[in-house]
């Protein structure tokens, strides 16, 4: 059903939102550094909050030796949002920034190591990351410096994306 996935990838958003908000106050309240992993297990996207334990920064090295650990549970795509993929499907989809296209791809503009980090003074990682509901739908959710997120939608038809207030 097209209106059930469009309310799943809004609620998807929202926790993503939300979820990064906790990292940006667990960033301040702990005096340390902490992120926001992605990954996949099997074929299931994920992400999780993850704290820098021994003060290099948070890295994907370091959480799957377990040196920097998981504060929250895993938090599964599929479950937050029911045929929600992560990733810029091979539609014609217009860049949010108007400069162009948006090529195909995984869908994190968060840099290699596929994590937004937060120090301790509360900046992050400028992030993007693009949801889609395999149909017609895209989302993406902007993590801005200073930790600001802007979630934008867009559908097949539409010239631009538009601001979807949480």
């Amino acid at each position: 059903n097209r209106l059930l996935r469009s309310v799943d990838l809004v609620r998807l958003a929202t926790q993503l939102s939300y979820d990064v908000q906790q990292c940006r106050l667990w960033a301040l309240t702990e005096h340390r550094n902490v992120g926001l992993i992605f990954s996949t297990e099997g074929s299931r996207w994920f992400y999780c909050m993850v704290e820098d334990r021994d003060g290099d920064g948070v890295s994907r090295r370091d959480y799957l030796r377990g040196v920097d650990r998981g504060v929250g549970p895993r938090m599964f795509i599929d479950a937050l949002s029911i045929g929600a993929r992560v990733g810029i499907p091979a539609w014609k989809v217009p860049d949010p920034s108007g400069d162009g296209f948006l090529a195909p791809s995984e869908g994190l503009k968060i840099g290699d190591a596929a994590l937004v980090s937060f120090s301790e003074r509360a900046t992050a990682t400028p992030s993007s990351v693009y949801f889609n509901d395999g149909d017609a739908r895209m989302l993406v959710v902007r993590i801005a410096g200073f930790g600001r997120v802007r979630v934008l939608q867009w559908q097949r038809g539409w010239r631009e994306w538009r601001e979807v207030k949480l």
